[in-house]
């Protein structure tokens, strides 16, 4: 899977923070932006990884390696 290219880098912030279980409005309070914009990123982020739901999106992200920069940057190397 090549799709890394379409994920933004708020895409993929989204995401980890999804992979960590936070729900779409602690996603939204810690990047200080409306929890309809989370929303909306979701929408995006499943078309783009053609998945099914939260769950299968973070799954594929962990798989295909697309967040690692993110979990070094976060979790400290």
């Amino acid at each position: 899977m090549n799709k890394n290219h379409n994920l933004t880098p708020r895409h993929k912030v989204v995401l980890y923070w999804a992979t960590l279980g936070k729900t779409n409005q602690e996603i939204a309070d810690l990047l200080e932006i409306h929890v309809t914009s989370v929303t909306e990123y979701f929408k995006q982020i499943y078309r783009i990884l053609d998945a099914k739901n939260r769950a299968n999106a973070t799954a594929i992200a962990l798989q295909n390696n697309l967040l690692d920069e993110f979990i070094t940057a976060f979790e400290g190397k």
